[in-house]
């Protein structure tokens, strides 16, 4: 098949004209070169590709303005070696080829490229399929090499392919190559039209998906030359693991299986009629077991569609082709926002509604989420455990936006589309600061239910404790403490209530916690104030789940040791103290805890000038009691049992001293300056 047959520019087209000539036209040239581009074994001669690359041309080899004659003369070296690849009797080094990508970081799915590609007569999608999982090996792959040689890598493949690390490693010509295939925007930039969901399948001359994976062995090949062990360079860096993430997106999954879901999937409206077919391999993808090429597929499918809704709902039809060189790509970043460039609201928001983007910033934006198309898109995916749930929650979005936007009405009568329509109704964000932070908080008040019934010696096992030092009066005094800190808060009496006996080092924190489980925050483009507050609270409730940790690792491992007779004589005067101070760092930890909670109970109606005294006043308290759980993690790791009751009675001392002094807390609606999280996500 002539591949430029495939390059039609028809009304879906996402290419903007330059973009499209350059690429379907330039980028489909088929003229004969009489220059040996591979050798025997099937591996690129660079000093030939340089000389067609770079006779009679007077520009330097880092020049971006003159990528038209570049591709103009690659794409014949391309399809010759795209011909060469689908004869049989003319290449016979397939299988040798392959040895070459064991320098990579994903071999087996560069052989299962490999063998796609030289099959009998592949699909467009099979095609596109291999560019989106080759671009990403490649730029991992490269940026593993050159952290041999710098422990600083660039986080953008454009800027990765002119560094002098690679050059002496790979040579100028081959990352010129690779700059014409996937470098800045005046090149065919293969990479961001393929990952950004700007091409459909077929769009893209299949010659630069063969060409590509010849170049990858070809590099592999070079480091063999420099005599560098491909193992050393796949261990430069290990995987991402989202694994964690993905559990926690499947427990926001409406009740249906795998199956029900990909039946669901199969014919959404919203689907474009051009990616069809690409939609259904992504499809075949999960229900075969092959999650990260249904990943791979459905992130710029995503895209794409959400790009469509963006221009529609801004009126700015033209933002749905790719920009010129001059100006930057529509992306999830801009179209997840809460305004546009021009500091008008961005009204994809009213259009698609909160719950759907909450998901969308669940699974792409949030700096503690999975960001999913980020990761996968740069390679730092392993592709042999991508999560089936996390594919399944991508669906689920995709299923949901169709059933906000269509107007087909089949899809309300169907039970399938209620389910969802049920899980996007009650739809709560996973990954959004606040909500880490009201999970973490639930998981510390949970957990210091444990300390009442910490293992530990009876005076019949003839262990002599010492005596427990005095505790009623601490804790008398701190629940005072803490309930002036609920007072103020216009809290109902049972909340109140709650609150009194949480301080109780003996007291079940179920009840206290159950306040808690119900509660829904607004969290989509929140004030810049109320984000820094969020932050303060996190960082004293992780060290209050570390004093936890400590208390609770400590318990079971001294225990151990005293049954095992291991304890020598130090460790065991320690493990008495330890056992005497229990009550006291409960109380001191509990009434941190309390803290955080009159601030964490209002925290979307947080409404105080980020720069007024008021605002400074409670942050330095809040501070104060940071600095507080901070020295108590410190001390329980270090086993200074008598220093840590020191420190309780004193932070106990410190909030009684603070709360006449601290301000009024207003609670209000805020329509102060608000940021958008989509800020805060990388590249």
């Amino acid at each position: 098949m002539e591949d430029g047959l495939a390059c039609n520019l028809l009304p879906s087209s996402r290419l903007s004209p330059k973009v499209h000539h350059l690429v379907c036209v330039i980028g489909s040239l088929d003229k004969t070169t009489e220059v040996p581009i591979i050798n025997k074994e099937g591996l690129i001669v660079w000093e030939s590709m340089q000389q067609v690359l770079f006779s009679n041309y007077d520009g330097s080899w880092s020049d971006e303005v003159h990528f038209d004659e570049h591709v103009s003369r690659l794409a014949p070296l391309a399809q010759e070696l795209h011909a060469m690849l689908l004869d049989g009797n003319r290449f016979q080094n397939g299988r040798h080829l392959q040895e070459y990508f064991k320098w990579t970081s994903d071999e087996m799915t560069l052989r299962n490229c490999f063998e796609c590609l030289s099959g009998s007569n592949p699909s467009p999608e099979d095609v596109q399929t291999c560019l989106l999982l080759m671009t990403a090996i490649l730029e991992r792959s490269l940026g593993n090499v050159f952290l041999t040689k710098n422990p600083c890598c660039p986080s953008m493949v454009k800027d990765l392919l002119v560094t002098k690390e690679l050059v002496d490693i790979f040579g100028e010509t081959a990352l010129f190559c690779l700059r014409i295939l996937m470098g800045p925007p005046t090149s065919l930039n293969l990479r961001n039209l393929i990952w950004h969901g700007f091409v459909r399948p077929g769009e893209i001359p299949p010659r630069y998906a063969y060409f590509l994976l010849v170049i990858i062995a070809s590099l592999g090949g070079m480091l063999e030359d420099h005599r560098i062990d491909p193992a050393s360079v796949r261990q430069s860096r290990t995987f991402i693991d989202i694994s964690c993430h993905s559990d926690l997106l499947q427990s926001r999954l409406p009740d249906l299986s795998v199956d029900e879901m990909i039946s669901l999937a199969w014919n959404l409206s919203i689907i474009p009629q051009d990616m069809r077919a690409l939609w259904s391999k992504a499809l075949d993808g999960c229900r075969d077991g092959r999650y990260s090429h249904s990943a791979v597929i459905i992130l710029p499918l995503l895209e794409a569609i959400l790009r469509e809704l963006f221009a529609e709902a801004n009126h700015c039809p033209g933002r749905v082709l790719t920009a010129e060189s001059s100006a930057l790509f529509t992306t999830f970043d801009e179209m997840l926002s809460s305004s546009m460039p021009d500091g008008s609201e961005n009204k994809l928001r009213l259009v698609i509604g909160d719950a759907i983007m909450e998901m969308l910033h669940d699974l792409l934006v949030y700096p503690d989420g999975p960001r999913l198309r980020d990761h996968l898109s740069h390679g730092e995916l392993d592709l042999h455990v991508i999560p089936p749930s996390i594919v399944t929650f991508c669906l689920f979005v995709i299923a949901a936006l169709s059933l906000k936007i269509s107007a087909d009405s089949q899809h309300g009568k169907d039970n399938l589309f209620t389910k969802v329509g049920a899980s996007v109704n009650t739809y709560q964000s996973v990954f959004h600061p606040t909500s880490i932070l009201l999970r973490d908080f639930i998981k510390v008040c949970h957990s210091l239910n444990m300390w009442s019934s910490l293992p530990r010696p009876t005076n019949d096992d003839g262990f002599c404790e010492g005596a427990s030092l005095d505790k009623s009066a601490l804790v008398e005094r701190a629940t005072v403490i803490a309930c002036k800190l609920t007072e103020s808060s216009n809290e109902c009496e049972s909340f109140l209530d709650a609150v009194a006996k949480f301080v109780d080092p003996v007291t079940d924190t179920t009840h206290f916690t159950s306040f808690w489980k119900s509660l829904r925050f607004q969290t989509l483009f929140r004030p810049r104030a109320e984000l820094h507050l969020v932050t303060i609270l996190q960082q004293i409730v992780i060290e209050c789940i570390h004093v936890d940790e400590n208390i609770q690792g400590i318990a079971k491992e001294r225990f151990d040791q005293w049954k095992t007779r291991n304890l020598r004589s130090r460790q065991r005067v320690n493990y008495q103290r330890f056992l005497q101070s229990i009550s006291h760092l409960s109380c001191g930890v509990r009434l941190a805890i309390i803290t955080v909670s009159r601030y964490l109970r209002r925290v979307t109606s947080w409404c105080l000038d980020a720069s007024s005294q008021a605002a400074a006043q409670h942050h330095k308290f809040l501070k104060k009691v940071l600095k507080f759980s901070e020295n108590l993690n410190s001390m329980t790791e270090r086993n200074k049992w008598d220093e840590s009751c020191e420190l309780v009675m004193k932070f106990i001392g410190l909030v009684e001293e603070f709360l006449p002094k601290l301000p009024e807390l207003n609670f209000a609606s805020s329509t102060d300056e608000r940021s958008t999280m989509s800020g805060l996500s990388r590249r």
